[in-house]
């Protein structure tokens, strides 16, 4: 069995990937982001707790802080607990309240 060819390390091709990559995404809490504590692209961030602890309010807080800032990219929601449809639905719920001082609940989006 022939081994496989494998490309001289280089640093440059190294550093143009760091680069290529970018920086980590802040998580959009003060305290977090001065310590500079973040996501790296590819990371997987699990929040953990128990019932009725905020889990859901802070993926869903994170998700629109990455949203607003980063429009052109792809995030990933999984939950054991939620089904895509309450994700998108809570989502929209979320962001139209953000516009205006009255949005649509989790009902008003539902009908």
């Amino acid at each position: 069995m022939k081994p496989e060819s494998v490309g001289a390390f280089s640093v440059n091709g190294l550093i143009d990937t760091v680069v290529k990559r970018g920086r980590n995404k802040p998580f959009g809490w003060r305290i977090l982001d001065e310590r500079d504590i973040g996501a790296d692209p590819g990371d997987l961030v699990v929040v953990a707790g128990r019932t009725g602890h905020g889990k859901t309010t802070v993926v869903f807080n994170l998700l629109v802080h990455w949203l607003e800032r980063y429009p052109d990219e792809t995030f990933v929601v999984f939950s054991y607990e939620l089904p895509p449809e309450s994700i998108m639905i809570r989502l929209i719920s979320i962001l139209t309240r953000m516009r205006g001082a009255v949005g649509w609940s989790y009902r008003d989006v539902q009908r």
